[in-house]
């Protein structure tokens, strides 16, 4: 496939004191991929040593470096790569995973088939410390359901259609450590975006010793009941 002069699709990739290794190997599922019209943005969000050493051996074109003052959480970041994207299509993707040869390929034949679908995900299965495979509900009805008890969509194997994030003014919200699971239950309780999941392993997620501490994990789980309430209360159901 030639590459055009303007990205058909931008992929985002904050990074933060991600391992040398993680990040290169991350990387390179990318720009490995059948699918080549693509620009790859990476936000070192204040990392140290810089994730700029790890690119210097890289010298594809298609990669663009947006480097923050200092650690502004991942939120912001993502926020910042998705005011410089330039694509149809924007994916996300983290700094230690992998992208399967045909995830892009794949998740933008199905928003270009699918013109009612605002957010789309995949399958995904853990490699490192151990093995899962992380699968969910597929068709926007079922994961609206189940968005009223917890988050099915796997974050980093996300494609959303650019123009609805832009016409609707969607960011994620900053100051939280649930802004993916916020930011599905705005979009289909507030703003009427569609979701859909291939079921399909198109990334592998990376689990590692020290991954999520047991502070993180509680975080998330306050953060997460305060989400379900806001959605209840949007609906109109009291929560307890």
């Amino acid at each position: 496939m030639k590459l055009m002069s303007q990205p058909f699709v931008s992929i985002i990739m904050p990074t933060y004191n991600t391992e040398s290794e993680y990040l290169h190997e991350s990387i390179k599922s990318i720009l490995n991929q059948s699918y080549t019209n693509f620009e790859l943005i990476i936000i070192d969000d204040g990392s140290y040593p810089a994730a700029k050493i790890v690119l210097s051996d890289i010298t594809d074109k298609r990669v663009a470096y947006i480097e923050n003052q200092k650690n502004s959480g991942l939120p912001y970041s993502l926020n910042k790569a998705i005011k410089s994207s330039k694509g149809k299509y924007i994916f996300r993707m983290d700094s230690d995973d992998i992208s399967l040869p045909e995830r892009v390929q794949k998740e933008v034949a199905f928003l270009e088939d699918n013109k009612d679908i605002d957010v789309v995900a995949s399958f995904a299965k853990t490699f490192g410390s151990k093995e899962v495979l992380y699968s969910s509900y597929t068709k926007d009805e079922e994961i609206r359901a189940e968005l009223l008890w917890k988050n099915p969509i796997i974050h980093p194997t996300v494609a959303f259609r650019a123009d609805s994030l832009r016409r609707k003014k969607i960011l994620y919200k900053e100051g939280i450590v649930s802004e993916d699971f916020e930011m599905w239950s705005r979009m289909a309780f507030s703003e009427g975006c569609r979701f859909a999941v291939i079921p399909e392993v198109l990334l592998m997620y990376r689990l590692h010793e020290g991954q999520v501490t047991a502070k993180k994990m509680k975080q998330l789980r306050i953060s997460s009941e305060k989400i379900l309430e806001e959605t209840f209360k949007k609906i109109g159901i009291k929560y307890e």
